[in-house]
């Protein structure tokens, strides 16, 4: 799989970081006199690729620095003074979190050729021992080889017609030996996403499994993974699937909070890592509110008050002005405090039902999270905080075409995340979609606790809506609603388990279970199929 434009940055400050974590080692365990946590060195490091939070781009670093096999060029080779069978190799661009400590064992490979496949086994040309570093270079000592020998098969040949293709992909290279070091720099960088894609996957089970059961469980698990982008972007070292899946997982803990103080707690750590992870996650309490004011709704009413009509007229006039002036000239938000205090001075009085106790922990959990541990919001606090949603808040518009149209600058079509959707959704997985909307939210109502209905509904519309506002900037397709599609391929699992049901009641009771899911899972996988082939 090739890379993706997003990816060449997150490989590159995901690296930059790791620099950082190996200053804060060497300052502490080591005799560097720098100081790695002082605000000069934090602004500097941590202000790489400040619009997005640190969590995946950490969790990268980390596992390029300690799974990948890191190949560094090789630059000169030369003979020592006093051993002809001793050659001293200097290898450049190597940071201080490739490895290559002083002490290690380094293996020598040839140049690996055009009409060489990328799989094949080099060419070994030896071993050879780190002796010092020099700058981003080391230097590599490496006995019972013929220097000469190894200089001739690292010369890069010259062709006298330039229009025959090169030899050479890459010279000789110098590999790290390490056990742990099995994948490849860039299969170990996205290997955190494929974790976390897995995770996502086990959630989706287990938050179906939870409102209807295993059958609505192993479908909508399988339906989210194989719908044929949702699978591209699960193997991008990208924060897409990782937020998603931290979605899902305050969502499913919210859930169990209600009825475990435990999980309170969970809830409110997960939130703090979604907002470590990507900007999405300071939505996820907008459809927790919305659900708990719909599902358990407030009591009001309102004080009659002896005013006379003239008085009662001027006030009711004056705060309509308020909130209409205040609509026009400083936005909704404004205008909906207006309304609250013409509410007040109208004497309605609203008593709210118990607050879920997550929305009491979220807030201070989550936040303090985000400050404690992106070191970028240590120092200049408000300031970098600012800076980072004002990224967001102004954030450019890429063209995108859709229809024959190039839209290049607000306002965008409202039909847009449901058109995209609809086109990139593999058709079996809509038909099953629509029969779960018809069966969950009409013929079987009854039969599914409306707080669910209710919980699945906002979390299937949020994501979408948010997109579809005629100002949101359009800078990507599906990978912006991916946890819309959640809910997407809960209600599709719930078509999927009734229509299951269906055939049960009217098929030979010989026939077995495993027969008939056999079968649906097949549709499943022959759809995801179609949709690629005719992609």
């Amino acid at each position: 799989m090739g890379f993706s434009r997003d990816e060449s940055f997150y490989f590159r400050y995901s690296e930059s970081y790791q620099h950082w974590f190996t200053r804060v080692g060497e300052q502490f365990f080591g005799d560097a006199k720098h100081n790695a946590l002082g605000k000069k060195e934090v602004t500097q490091s941590w202000g790489q690729n400040s619009e997005h939070p640190p969590l995946m781009k950490v969790l990268f670093g980390f596992s390029w620095r300690w799974f990948g096999k890191k190949l560094r060029n090789v630059e000169t080779i030369r003979r020592t003074a006093h051993d002809d069978n001793v050659a001293r190799i200097r290898v450049k661009n190597v940071s201080p979190s490739d490895g290559f400590k002083k002490g290690d064992q380094v293996q020598i490979l040839g140049p690996q050729l055009v009409n060489n496949k990328a799989s094949d086994a080099r060419k070994h040309l030896g071993w050879a021992t780190v002796d010092k570093r020099v700058g981003n270079a080391v230097e590599l000592v490496a006995k019972g080889v013929n220097p000469d020998s190894l200089k001739a098969a690292c010369t890069e040949p010259r062709t006298s017609n330039r229009l025959e293709p090169h030899p050479w992909i890459t010279g000789c290279q110098a590999a790290t030996t390490s056990t742990l070091h099995f994948m490849r720099e860039s299969t170990a960088m996205r290997f955190p996403a494929w974790v976390m894609a897995g995770i996502l996957i086990a959630l989706i089970f287990l938050l179906a499994t939870l409102w209807f059961g295993p059958w609505v469980g192993l479908f909508a698990a399988l339906t989210f993974l194989f719908i044929p982008r949702h699978f591209f972007h699960a193997h991008l070292c990208t924060f897409d699937t990782a937020v998603t899946t931290m979605i899902v997982a305050v969502i499913y803990a919210f859930w169990r909070s209600l009825k475990s103080r435990k999980w309170v707690f969970i809830c409110s750590i997960l939130w703090g890592l979604a907002l470590l992870t990507k900007l999405n996650a300071f939505f996820i309490p907008i459809p927790l509110v919305a659900w708990w004011l719909i599902t358990v709704p407030p009591q009001w009413r309102i004080e009659k008050r002896e005013r006379t009509r003239v008085r009662n007229t001027a006030i009711h006039g004056t705060w309509a002005l308020i909130t209409l002036f205040s609509f026009l000239w400083m936005g909704s938000m404004t205008a909906a405090c207006a309304l609250l205090c013409w509410g007040t001075v109208a004497g309605v009085r609203i008593k709210l039902q118990p607050i879920p106790q997550a929305f009491l922990w979220m807030p201070p959990i989550g936040i303090s999270m985000l400050f404690l541990l992106w070191p970028l919001l240590w120092y200049d606090s408000a300031e970098s905080f600012t800076n980072y949603l004002s990224f967001h808040l102004n954030h450019i518009h890429y063209l995108q075409q859709y229809f024959g149209e190039i839209l290049a600058v607000p306002p965008f079509p409202l039909s847009f995340p449901f058109t995209m959707t609809a086109l990139t959704v593999p058709v079996v997985l809509l038909v099953l979609f629509g029969l779960g909307v018809v069966t969950l939210y009409f013929t079987e109502r009854a039969e599914v606790a409306s707080n669910i209905r209710w919980m699945i509904l906002l979390n299937l519309i949020f994501s979408m809506l948010l997109i579809a506002m005629p100002e949101t900037p359009i800078f990507g397709g599906i990978k912006h609603w991916l946890a819309s599609m959640v809910f997407f391929a809960l209600i599709a699992g719930y078509g999927f388990n009734w229509l299951r049901k269906q055939l049960l009641t009217r098929l030979p009771n010989k026939m077995p279970v495993a027969v008939i899911g056999s079968l649906m899972l097949a549709a499943l996988f022959l759809g995801s199929s179609v949709s690629e082939f005719l992609s």
